[in-house]
C-alpha cells in the first residue's frame, strides 16, 4: 500500500502532507498536559513550554520514517552532506537572509500595515528571561526539530519526485518549502496579522532554500546548518540588548 503510494506522485504529496499537518497539530495538542504538568514543578514561559512541543515533533518524525521506511533511515538525509562547500553555504544564506527580511518587512509591516491598519502596533516573539534560553530553545532545539521533520520526513518522503520541476525547483523543494512556511501562521496566537505575514514570508524564502541543499547534499544537516543561522541572525536583536543592559 505505501509503495503505491510513494510512487504516484499525488497520492504521495497527499499522503505527507496530512500526515505532517497531524504531526504537527499533535505535537501542540499532547506538549499542553505535559506543560500543564510540568509547570505545577518549574516556572515555565513560551520558549521552555515550545522545548515539550518540538521534542514531540522528532519523536512523532523519527517513529513515522521508521514506519514508511521499514525500521530505517536510509533516504531521509541522515547521512553527510556530499559536495557542501561550508563558505559559500553561509554567504548565500546571509544574503538570503538579509535581503528576505527587509522585504517581508518592508512589504507587511510597513507598506501593506500603514494602508490598512496603521494604528495596529507590531507585536513580535514574547521576551526570552535569558541569552541562554534562547540559544537552546529558539536557536538550536527548534531549528533541529524542524528540520528533521520538515527537510527529514516531508521532504524525504516524496524525494523520489524530484524529476518533476517548476522553476528549477523540484517538487520536494517545493511542498517543503512552502509547508514549512505555511507552519509559521501558527504565530498568529501571539502576533498581529502584518508581523504573522512577514514571519511566514521570511520563512517560504528560507524553506525553499533549505529544501534546495537538502535536494543538492541529500542531507538534512545542511540545512540545520542554515536554520540555526537563520535564527541566530534573527535573535541579533535580543542579543544586543542584554549585551547593552
Amino acid at each position: 500500500m505505501l509503495d503505491k503510494i510513494k510512487r504516484n506522485k499525488h497520492l504521495s504529496l497527499l499522503f505527507v502532507i496530512g500526515v505532517g499537518v497531524l504531526i504537527f497539530f499533535a505535537s501542540s495538542m499532547i506538549a499542553k498536559p505535559i506543560n500543564n504538568f510540568l509547570g505545577t514543578h518549574v516556572h515555565l514561559n513560551f520558549y521552555t513550554k515550545n522545548v515539550s512541543v518540538k521534542s514531540l515533533m522528532i519523536i512523532f518524525s523519527m517513529l513515522s520514517i521508521l514506519l514508511v521506511n521499514q525500521g530505517s533511515l536510509n533516504g531521509y538525509g541522515f547521512k553527510k552532506p556530499e559536495s557542501l562547500k561550508y563558505f559559500k553555504l553561509f554567504w548565500i544564506s546571509t544574503l538570503l537572509i538579509v535581503v528576505s527580511t527587509i522585504l517581508g518587512a518592508g512589504i507587511f509591516n510597513i507598506l501593506l500595515r500603514n494602508l490598512f491598519s496603521p494604528d495596529t502596533p507590531i507585536k513580535s516573539f514574547p521576551p526570552p528571561t535569558s541569552i541562554l534560553e534562547v540559544v537552546l530553545t529558539a536557536v538550536l532545539w527548534s531549528s533541529i526539530a524542524e528540520e528533521i521533520f520538515v527537510r527529514g520526513f516531508v521532504q524525504g518522503f516524496i524525494n523520489q519526485h524530484k524529476q518533476s520541476r517548476f522553476l528549477k525547483l523540484s517538487t520536494p523543494v517545493w511542498v517543503s518549502g512552502l509547508f514549512f512556511g505555511a507552519m509559521h501562521f501558527t504565530c498568529i496566537t501571539f502576533m498581529d496579522i502584518w508581523a504573522v505575514c512577514a514571519v511566514v514570508f521570511f520563512a517560504t524564502s528560507l524553506g525553499l532554500f533549505m529544501g534546495y541543499y537538502r535536494e543538492k547534499t541529500k542531507s538534512i544537516y545542511p540545512p540545520m546548518i542554515i536554520h540555526i543561522w537563520a535564527n541566530i541572525l534573527g535573535q541579533m536583536p535580543v542579543f544586543i540588548m542584554y549585551l547593552l543592559k
